[in-house]
């Protein structure tokens, strides 16, 4: 079976070779409403969310925030054109990942994806 990840933002979900090669190892649950998984992230079993910032970025925050202290376990990786420094430095003090500025490199984003994906199988394993 393979692990499930979580896509949120436009240019992510528009991303057919980012989601192409995604797919290769995990299945995509994509979502267009943030708010959508605040109210069901009991009932989905993804370990990670890889999460596109809107112009609303204190909004964004907050949710990441919320979904931190929700779902400890949640790795998510942001991708954003327009953050400045210190708002990359707030959104890692929220508890990020990562961070990819756009325009994002595909493979490396899969390759930073696909290398949490079998941190993840390997602490299973244990």
């Amino acid at each position: 079976m393979k692990p499930q990840i979580m896509v949120h933002g436009k240019d992510l979900i528009d991303d057919d070779s980012f989601l192409q090669l995604v797919k290769k190892n995990a299945d995509v649950l994509l979502l267009e409403d943030i708010d959508y998984l605040k109210q069901h992230l009991d009932e989905i079993h993804s370990k990670l969310l890889i999460f596109e910032f809107s112009e609303s970025f204190e909004e964004d925050l907050l949710n990441l925030k919320l979904l931190k202290a929700a779902a400890p376990f949640l790795e998510i990786l942001v991708i954003d054109d327009g953050l400045s420094r210190d708002e990359v430095i707030r959104a890692f003090r929220s508890g990020i990942k990562d961070y990819f500025k756009k325009p994002y490199n595909t493979r490396l984003l899969v390759e930073r994806i696909e290398a949490l994906l079998r941190f993840h199988e390997n602490d299973r394993a244990k």
